[in-house]
């Protein structure tokens, strides 16, 4: 990996040269994902609109009593015959990832990229793209990178503060004051999901996100 730092934060390229120490603390199953594995958890999104996701199965003991059952037992020994096959690798949706939050997936239906740092860089273009800025003592992607947003508007101020962690599960906190009272809370804190997270945006300051949001929307449809 390289190392490269730039506006939204330190961000890591894929480079063969590079020390491969830097993953020891984050070692999982780096083998080939399935293309059928990674079709079927496209398929489970498109049909249940849930995040779905591909984890490394060595970590699925240690939540088993908790694990993910589906409701519809057709789909669940597919689910079971593909996990046969292949090679260790399972898909669950958001609700498993939950019950052990500091875990790492391997392909989620979000940024639909297998790479971790391909991921991860998909996510520091976002958040870049609506403004947040990168903190100076950020370290990089493997640690918790903060970003934020500041509007002063008269007597007014609003801060968002966002915590990106390595795994891809993200925390946005609001501060508001307007001199005499204020309100400070937690309005985001889950799995990257980029529409929850601009909902969740408008619904604390939609005169502030509102133009922003729009032109973002807007350009992915035309690009």
């Amino acid at each position: 990996m390289k190392i490269v730092q730039s506006g939204s934060g330190i961000q890591l390229i894929d480079d063969e040269n590079t020390n491969k120490e830097m993953d020891y603390e984050y070692s999982y199953n780096k083998g080939e994902i399935p293309s059928n594995l990674i079709e079927e958890c496209n398929n489970l999104y498109e049909e249940t609109g849930l995040l779905h996701f591909i984890f490394d199965y060595d970590t699925k003991d240690k939540i088993s009593s908790l694990s993910y059952k589906s409701k519809d037992e057709k789909r669940e020994e597919v689910l079971e015959s593909l996990l046969d096959e292949n090679n260790g690798f399972y898909i669950a949706n958001e609700d498993e990832f939950n019950l052990m939050p500091s875990r790492y997936s391997l392909y989620d239906t979000e940024t639909r990229c297998v790479g971790r740092y391909e991921r991860y860089n998909k996510i520091l273009d976002f958040i870049k793209e609506i403004g947040f800025e990168a903190s100076t003592w950020n370290l990089g992607p493997e640690y918790e990178q903060t970003f934020s947003i500041n509007e002063k508007k008269n007597d007014s101020v609003s801060k968002w503060t966002l915590r990106l962690k390595s795994n891809m599960f993200l925390t946005i906190e609001h501060f508001y004051s307007n001199g005499t009272e204020g309100h400070n809370g937690i309005i985001y804190d889950r799995f990257f999901n980029k529409n929850i997270i601009l909902q969740s945006l408008m619904i604390s300051n939609k005169s502030f996100f509102e133009a922003k949001i729009r032109d973002m929307k807007l350009d992915n449809i035309l690009y």
